[in-house]
């Protein structure tokens, strides 16, 4: 297969000389990492944050500040010497995410399959994801 009928590549190249990155790898790697992240503000500092909810157990959050700069709980670490990378995270921050998703602020499950680039709605079972059906 032409490296054109793959698409279009960034990066270097392999020892076969093929090239090592495709660039719609890249896209669905960027699309992975920031698909559904919604901004939800502390209710008790208001330091704003991205969080994804794949289930009712798993939350992902991305800091949208340096913690320690926005968190008076990261900054209380930080005072005492302590690594802020070590703190499971600010109890405040986790009720006001738990309140946003109870409140229905954040989609909580997995990703309709069929809103993702490149697979079709049909395919959604194969792959483990949940389609969501017509009219729903």
């Amino acid at each position: 297969m032409s490296t054109e009928a793959r698409g279009t590549f960034t990066g270097g190249r392999t020892t076969f000389g093929e090239p090592d990155v495709r660039a719609d790898t890249l896209a669905d790697r960027a699309e992975f990492l920031t698909a559904r992240l919604t901004p939800v503000s502390c209710r008790s500092c208001a330091t704003e944050v991205l969080v994804r909810k794949n289930s009712e157990q798993h939350t992902s959050i991305q800091w949208t500040s340096e913690p320690a700069s926005s968190c008076p709980r990261y900054a209380e670490e930080v005072a005492r010497g302590g690594n802020t990378a070590l703190l499971d995270t600010c109890i405040e921050l986790s009720e006001s995410i738990a309140t946003a998703a109870a409140e229905g602020e954040i989609p909580v499950g997995p990703e309709d399959c069929s809103q993702v680039r490149g697979i079709e709605p049909e395919d959604c079972s194969r792959v483990g994801g949940m389609r969501r059906e017509e009219g729903a």
